[in-house]
């Protein structure tokens, strides 16, 4: 067996943060830091995670968003400062952005054809009501919301929620 290292930062975030009138922000934000940091671009971290033996990934729950990491034991210390560099540092370059949001349009408009994702983006605000934080459409979001986000809202996003006093590391 090769010694490794498994660990997730959480923040008390997720879709829910977003309410309905930013449904789909928290979910791009975080796919958006694997893109790029303020001194390695997604290559570089891809390439540096390689080297490493490393494996880092972000997520959205409904109340929660993480940054997981899976590592070697002996690279445990750069591996630490690759995944802080990514939580703490994101580019949120404009090219990425725009590619990033275009990806999320087209995987919008395949849920609205398909009648069980249609059902499950409806669903949260039927059981829940549109004012309440679980009755958005989940975490792909409205396609206005999407098409609106810039790099600053989500720059505003990043620094509203991944704060070091709203994580845990598990």
């Amino acid at each position: 067996a090769i010694p490794k290292v498994s660990l997730a930062m959480t923040f008390d975030a997720g879709n829910a943060a977003d309410g309905a009138a930013h449904a789909g922000t928290q979910s791009l934000m975080m796919e958006l830091l694997q893109e790029g940091t303020t001194s390695r671009n997604a290559e570089e971290i891809a390439i540096d995670q390689e080297r490493l033996g490393a494996s880092i990934g972000t997520g959205t729950s409904t109340d929660s968003s993480t940054v997981s990491m899976t590592a070697l034991t002996a690279n445990l210390t750069p591996s630490l400062a690759l995944m802080a560099d990514i939580v703490r540092n994101p580019a949120f370059a404009d090219s990425e952005v725009a590619r990033v949001k275009d990806q999320r349009l087209a995987e919008i408009a395949q849920e609205q054809a398909d009648p069980s994702e249609l059902a499950y983006r409806a669903l949260g605000e039927v059981i829940y009501g549109p004012q309440h934080p679980y009755g958005s459409v989940g975490g792909t979001g409205e396609p206005a919301v999407i098409e609106a986000l810039t790099p600053v809202a989500l720059r505003g996003a990043h620094d509203t929620w991944l704060r070091p006093d709203n994580a845990r590391v598990t």
